[in-house]
């Protein structure tokens, strides 16, 4: 069964999701997953691909911009609506976009980005309902700097 957790940041700075998301797929790649980031918007996929390359001074962590998975790449960065994944060749979602993928059953976990920006919030709740709606015990993780 799919886990999810749903992770809202508390934050005010903007960067702070971008953060957050970082930080979740370092965790993911470290321990073996294969992880797909989706976006809401190429630009967003423009900044977290930057940030993915400078948030931790001795980190690095293989990425590339793609709405496929890349075969030797354990990480891929996608706005597209619904992403051509290869089942089990990615098994950790990470998503910071206001949508559900279809295909979301494929994953093993699903780490749900939350701002504190009132859109955001409002789309994370209807994820948050369709997940328990569909057989799911998402759990909610409140993320702050300090």
């Amino acid at each position: 069964m799919t886990r999810v957790d749903f992770y809202v940041t508390k934050d005010n700075a903007p960067q702070f999701a971008f953060t957050t998301a970082c930080r979740i797929t370092e965790k993911a790649f470290h321990a073996g997953h294969r992880v797909h980031i989706h976006m809401n918007s190429e630009i967003d996929c423009e900044k977290l691909d930057s940030l993915l390359w400078t948030f931790r001074d001795r980190s690095f962590i293989p990425h590339e911009v793609s709405p496929i998975p890349i075969a030797d790449c354990p990480v891929t960065i996608s706005s597209e609506k619904s992403p051509e994944m290869t089942s089990g060749h990615t098994d950790f979602l990470v998503n910071m976009s206001h949508q559900i993928l279809e295909n979301f059953k494929q994953f093993q976990r699903i780490a749900e980005i939350v701002d504190n920006q009132p859109e955001s919030i409002h789309a994370g709740r209807e994820r948050y309902r369709f997940y328990r709606d569909n057989g799911l015990n998402p759990q909610h993780h409140e993320v702050s700097s300090t």
